[in-house]
């Protein structure tokens, strides 16, 4: 068998990263690699552990939402975090900033966010973050970000997506390498996180690519589904959106649809 180019091994090689990434779980296929990462956590896993996958047959996205990724295809990483309550809010700024940053690394396009949590490329889902956490009341316990990238992927290969997809094979017109991208991903995560918790306003550079922003958007919140024009985002990445009647609202989740 052909090792694979998301090896512990290949990944390690120059990386030079201080935890992130220090310890890399490779497997071929897993049915998650958040519910791999989470069991970790549990029995105790150091902040950075990272767990890596050619496959999924079990992924997910945000509200449980099914993530597509033919075999070798896709980048599916994710990492055990131990942030601070007052961190906690800020990973999804942290997740979408690095993917970003790793994408123009590694294949020189630029990307784009769509709030809260879609990476883009020219106004296409080319990836997203997921974070998820367990808390002791109001103290996260740790925290698992999961990274996925549609690298060298046909878009006409998925079933079901929400959102037109693409990936960056398509953008190039050629294959796209995953170890690069992977450790241009760990690198990129550990300096913006390393930020934040210094409190460097890493929202500002996440704003700056959001496509949500000066947009008129509904955003379903629960049972709620909140109408207006998007103006802000806050230092935790809420959603700053103008009602009609003038009022202001900071919606913390959601899903968001942009109107023409």
């Amino acid at each position: 068998m052909t090792p694979s180019d998301l090896s512990e091994q290949a990944l390690l090689r120059g990386l030079h990263t201080q935890f992130v990434g220090r310890t890399i779980h490779y497997a071929q296929a897993l049915p998650s690699t958040q519910d791999a990462a989470r069991e970790a956590a549990h029995a105790g896993a150091l902040e950075g552990a990272v767990f890596v996958t050619d496959e999924q047959t079990a992924g997910r996205g945000r509200l449980g939402r099914r993530w597509e990724a033919p075999a070798g295809s896709s980048l599916l990483l994710s990492v055990v975090l131990r942030p601070s309550a007052e961190l906690y809010p800020k990973l999804l700024i942290v997740g979408g900033l690095a993917a970003a940053l790793a994408i123009e690394g590694s294949a020189g396009l630029r990307a784009e966010l769509k709030w809260p949590n879609d990476v883009l490329l020219r106004g296409k889902k080319v990836g997203g973050v997921l974070v998820e956490g367990e808390f002791a009341g109001a103290e996260p316990l740790f925290a698992v970000m999961g990274i996925g990238i549609n690298v060298n992927l046909d878009p006409q290969a998925l079933r079901e997506v929400l959102y037109p997809a693409t990936s960056l094979s398509h953008e190039l017109g050629a294959p796209v390498p995953r170890a690069p991208l992977a450790q241009g991903l760990m690198r990129h995560l550990e300096r913006t996180l390393l930020q934040a918790r210094a409190g460097e306003p890493v929202h500002r550079l996440w704003r700056a690519r959001l496509v949500t922003l000066d947009r008129e958007v509904e955003v379903r919140a629960g049972a709620e589904l909140i109408k207006g024009h998007a103006v802000d985002v806050d230092a935790d990445g809420g959603l700053v959106v103008r009602r009609p009647d003038g009022s202001l609202t900071i919606v913390v989740a959601g899903d968001v649809t942009l109107q023409t």
